[in-house]
């Protein structure tokens, strides 16, 4: 049942982005779809370390315990996630 809901969610997201997109694209002509994505990560990317490094939560110490050891196998990763 989860899934079905993260695959409405997604395609939620999907359309409101769409959207959003063609209203950009209508209001700004000369504007292409390598710009678009562009300053999408560009937000995406400070909205991220806003959160990651700046808000109280300070979820860094977490992000960094997910990660593997030094020299352990990349798939190890796997195994925090079960």
């Amino acid at each position: 049942m989860k899934g079905y809901l993260l695959v409405f969610v997604n395609l939620g997201m999907d359309a409101y982005t769409n959207t959003t997109q063609d209203h950009i694209k209508s209001r700004f002509p000369a504007t292409s779809p390598q710009q678009l994505m562009f300053y999408m990560n560009i937000w995406c990317t400070l909205y991220y370390a806003l959160y990651m490094f700046a808000l109280p939560a300070n979820s860094l110490p977490g992000a960094l315990a997910f990660l593997p050891a030094p020299g352990a196998h990349p798939c190890s990763v796997c195994v925090h996630l079960s």
